[in-house]
């Protein structure tokens, strides 16, 4: 961890803090920094800050920059392979932490995001209970509104309820995004199965687009025979399916490179 203070036209004057003081100040602050963003992963293999402020700017809680660094990340059951933040006006509660108590942040932050994240890091993290049931819930519901496009072996078991994603998969590649794994049937059907028939694999092939900066549309999006399929059948009533992210979220950039997906934008950190 570094910290660099901006220099300030300082005159020799009691009324200013002393210069151990600030720099007592400023560990103590960049250490609170540290343990802050902590808490809110799971883990960090690296984890860099950047403080950026005058003095008196510092002492009153207010801190103008924070440039954060950190890599193999793991938040909210996602694993981040790099990623790189810069918050901007952000108020805390110094006096609480001159006594020791957590850093807080008493206002909404505005932070620049730019996150890698790589293959083997999101096929790890598909097996976190956060990242998994999302996926479960997309796979269904995309499989559900195409069913008439799908073999009909598919559509009998999606007619049963409940149904689970078994081993799901992400691969990034080309410009797509290519998902598979297996749908198994675990309630009853509008019509009985047969054993053999209660487990289909499945796999799905699909661009990605940004609309509206919050929202993630899917793009041609195609049924594969099995995962490494060139070519599939055409989705077409998935095609333009919307991922709604909210509103204090906005992606500027997201790009599905070989083995890893690129995104950056800005968002809203709520105290």
């Amino acid at each position: 961890m570094y910290t660099r203070w901006s220099r300030m036209n300082l005159e020799q004057n009691s009324s200013l803090p002393s210069v151990s003081r600030r720099r007592f100040i400023s560990k103590v602050l960049g250490s609170a920094v540290q343990l802050w963003l902590r808490s809110q992963v799971e883990s960090a293999e690296t984890l860099q800050v950047q403080i950026e402020g005058g003095d008196w700017q510092i002492l009153s809680g207010y801190i103008p920059t924070v440039t954060i660094a950190a890599e193999d990340v793991v938040y909210q059951g996602i694993a981040l392979h790099q990623i790189f933040l810069r918050g901007t006006d952000i108020r805390v509660n110094l006096k609480d932490v001159l006594q020791g108590k957590p850093l807080q942040l008493l206002d909404v932050v505005p932070v620049q995001a730019e996150a890698t994240l790589n293959q083997a890091g999101i096929n790890t993290s598909l097996r976190s209970p956060q990242l998994a049931s999302t996926i479960k819930a997309l796979v269904i519901e995309w499989l559900r509104l195409s069913a008439e496009e799908l073999p009909t072996a598919l559509q009998l078991l999606l007619r049963t309820n409940p149904i689970e994603v078994e081993q799901p998969q992400l691969a990034f590649h080309g410009g797509h995004l290519r998902l598979w794994g297996r749908l198994v049937a675990n309630g009853s059907a509008s019509q009985p199965l047969q054993p053999q028939d209660r487990s289909q694999p499945f796999a799905i092939k699909t661009g990605l687009n940004v609309i509206e900066r919050s929202k993630i549309q899917l793009d041609q999006p195609q049924w594969l025979s099995h995962p490494n399929a060139i070519q599939g059948e055409d989705l077409s009533t998935l095609q333009n399916f919307e991922i709604d992210l909210g509103t204090d979220v906005c992606i500027h950039r997201l790009s599905l490179e070989a083995g890893r997906l690129v995104c950056g934008g800005i968002i809203n950190v709520i105290p």
